[in-house]
């Protein structure tokens, strides 16, 4: 990411000294009961005999090291990722993707220097902000290019300002809602995430007809399509964004079809594929070969979980969570801020936050 920390990760830390940290392991005897402190060595000990027969309940937002080690504890085939069947498959689609399309992962640089970016139902601004901050410099690539016909120094921010006054390289957003990059855009189209997924598809069939064909578009959504094509066509560094937040499989597609149909000989188009949480990719590529999700997790006819850093709550319904706790003669809580899971363990194990250990996350 460069030298820059963007505000979500510079602020986004403060839980790490929250008044709300488990500070100590505990145990009760009951979902109920009151906890009582108990010291390390009881308590691993206490993980260790509930580890027999128990399933592991991993978490995106753990280290590798910390996911591989409960998968280790109870067994690969007691282990599930802790995250939806939806966002799994999505991710999944991501892993397929980066490996087996030909498009080029962009970085942070690849980003910055784009002279033409379409953003598929992704707000960058909340799901990843650093990005956010790349597409906010790539609009400006005009203005340079400008400065540079009249061979400007590239310093000279103040001429090249004058010069461009309020000409910015194209950004395209298709979005279910307004986000806080409309304001460099050229085009903000308002739609659902499955309907932005349809324009995207028809993007690729007007860039290469061999692509997917798409029925049924307005007349305002056909002259949007075509306009987008021309222009990422003739764009020498074209990026497509998008993303898992909006839960909507399709959009992945759109954005492997777009960039898959730009490709030009040996040259690559850039795609980023965002993920939602800090290791979201890390567990992915993890449970390649084992497809369990938090679903079958609840539905797993086990006496004992272990849950890593993750409030299932967050996750499923409360109605479905409370019937999988209530089945429960034990379950095992490792995480580092109180939350409702943690509330209901037998045994809670205060854990590191990423400032306080070492550990591994796959952006």
């Amino acid at each position: 990411n460069g030298y820059f920390l963007c505000d979500k990760g510079r602020f986004g830390a403060e839980y790490v000294n929250s008044s709300e940290r488990i500070p100590v392991s505990m145990i009760r005897n009951s979902h109920d009961a009151d906890p009582v402190q108990i010291e390390a060595d009881i308590a691993k000990e206490a993980l260790s005999k509930a580890a027999k027969g128990s399933i592991g309940i991993g978490s995106p937002r753990a280290s590798m090291e910390a996911n591989f080690a409960l998968r280790d504890l109870v067994g690969e085939e007691n282990f599930y990722a802790g995250i939806a069947e939806n966002e799994l498959g999505m991710l999944d689609k991501i892993i397929d993707i980066y490996q087996n399309k030909p498009v080029n992962i962009a970085n942070i640089k690849d980003i910055e220097n784009s002279d033409a970016v379409l953003i598929l139902g992704e707000d960058l601004t909340n799901t990843a902000a650093r990005l956010a901050l790349g597409v906010r410099q790539s609009v400006k690539n005009l203005g340079r290019q400008m400065g540079a016909d009249l061979n400007f120094p590239i310093w000279h921010d103040a001429a090249i300002r004058q010069l461009a006054m309020d000409k910015l390289s194209p950004l395209y957003i298709l979005s279910p809602h307004t986000t806080r990059l409309d304001d460099v855009s050229h085009t903000t189209h308002i739609s659902s995430a499955a309907n932005s997924a349809r324009i995207g598809m028809a993007i690729a069939n007007a860039i290469d007809s061999s692509a997917p064909a798409v029925k049924g578009l307005t007349k305002d959504e056909k002259a949007l399509v075509a306009e987008i094509a021309e222009t990422l066509k003739s764009a020498k560094q074209a990026l497509i964004i998008s993303g898992t937040s909006s839960r909507e499989p399709a959009l992945l597609e759109a954005a492997s079809n777009i960039a898959t149909a730009l490709q030009d000989g040996d040259n690559k188009a850039n795609l980023a594929l965002v993920s939602a949480e800090s290791n979201s990719m890390g567990l992915a590529l993890m449970m390649q070969g084992n497809n369990k999700a938090l679903e079958q997790a609840i539905s797993a006819v086990k006496k004992s979980a272990i849950v890593l850093e993750n409030d299932l709550y967050r996750r499923a319904s409360s109605s479905d969570v409370d019937a999988f706790i209530n089945g429960l003669d034990q379950l095992v809580v490792l995480d580092h801020l109180k939350n409702r899971t943690g509330e209901q363990a037998n045994l809670v194990i205060a854990a590191a936050t990423f400032a306080e250990s070492s550990g591994t996350f796959v952006n």
